[in-house]
């Protein structure tokens, strides 16, 4: 099952308010002082605060009683959660009010990190590490004491990408293989991810090849249904689609592998990345009918195949030299 990608959030529940700040827009966030430092515990930046606003008087706040920090000199009250670096973007699972938390890197990670709707006072650990990598631990505690993320990534836009943006978990009906999958993507990249608990404490992530260049926002309607936006101001709607292949981003041996991409095909051009010798690459409709043959001549490297005539539907892209291989590809209208 293939997913395809066709909205700083503040959310409101009852009179409570959830709200992230960043730790700062610095290229290497000299603004912030270092992660145990007691005056870091006493600014609002890289922080999640969680505020009383049904309240009539300056400053329009009051601080929630069960906050985790209330009874610490050394932390604001305010604050819910710490040690965040640039949330963008975050989300609660509308059916168990679990939250995730998209965590842009700094010099070569990206991480998405999650809670349960009961936790209080997590510190995710930036600045001590980048996900799980070291960063700088000066003054920093054990590793055991940090909330690393769920899921992690490279800056590599292979893999990959350079900027992550935090999604939702889907809830709607009209696509009951993708219930409870956490989507996410990367702004940089043409990737995307899905994400779900595999029962027995760990998670089950699938890379999703092909999604539209630039998102830069995920929503969702009050259906449960998911949409993703881009820089250009297009909107797309997540479906899915069957019988496409799920690549692991645990998969290693990237450079040896020949590839067809984007699977979903929305610009009429399907790239081909070939690392193996091939002669032809054919187009083939699903009734077995050659709809377009290429020479390739034992290229190497990415090769594109521009489709302007094609009905939307499935396609079969097969490499035909010493072996053949072949991907299934879905071109929309």
């Amino acid at each position: 099952m293939k997913i395809y990608i066709k909205y700083l959030l503040t959310i409101a529940i009852s009179s409570i308010l959830i709200l992230m700040q960043f730790s700062s827009f610095a290229q290497n966030d000299t603004l912030p002082q270092k992660q145990e430092d007691t005056a870091t515990h006493k600014t609002f930046f890289g922080k999640m605060l969680r505020l009383n606003i049904n309240v009539n008087t300056p400053p329009y706040y009051a601080i929630p009683s069960t906050n985790p920090f209330v009874n610490d000199p050394n932390v604001l009250d305010e604050i819910y959660h710490l040690g965040l670096r640039n949330p963008w973007k975050w989300s609660f699972d509308r059916l168990t009010y679990d939250m995730w938390i998209g965590d842009v890197g700094q010099d070569s990670l990206e991480e998405i990190d999650f809670r349960k709707w009961h936790s209080a006072g997590a510190n995710f650990g930036w600045s001590c590490y980048e996900a799980t990598h070291v960063y700088n631990t000066d003054t920093c505690k054990n590793k055991s004491a940090y909330v690393l993320p769920v899921f992690k990534y490279h800056h590599d836009v292979t893999w990959g990408g350079e900027c992550v943006i935090g999604g939702y978990v889907y809830r709607g009906k009209k696509f009951p293989q993708l219930q409870g999958y956490y989507i996410c993507a990367d702004h940089q990249s043409n990737n995307a991810w899905k994400i779900k608990s595999n029962g027995t404490g760990g998670w089950n992530v699938y890379l999703q090849k092909g999604a539209p260049n630039g998102i830069v926002s995920f929503g969702e309607d009050e259906a449960g249904e998911l949409y993703a936006s881009t820089k250009t101001g297009d909107v797309y709607h997540i479906i899915t689609v069957t019988n496409f292949v799920e690549e692991d981003p645990g998969m290693k041996n990237i450079n040896a592998t020949t590839f067809v991409y984007p699977t979903l095909v929305d610009n009429h051009t399907v790239n081909i990345l070939l690392n193996d010798h091939y002669n032809f690459a054919r187009i083939i409709d699903m009734n077995g009918n050659e709809v377009m043959k290429k020479e390739i001549g034992n290229s190497t490297g990415r090769i594109s195949l521009h489709l302007p005539n094609l009905s939307a539907g499935t396609y079969i892209v097969q490499l035909i030299g010493n072996k053949t291989m072949q991907q299934k590809i879905y071109i929309m209208k």
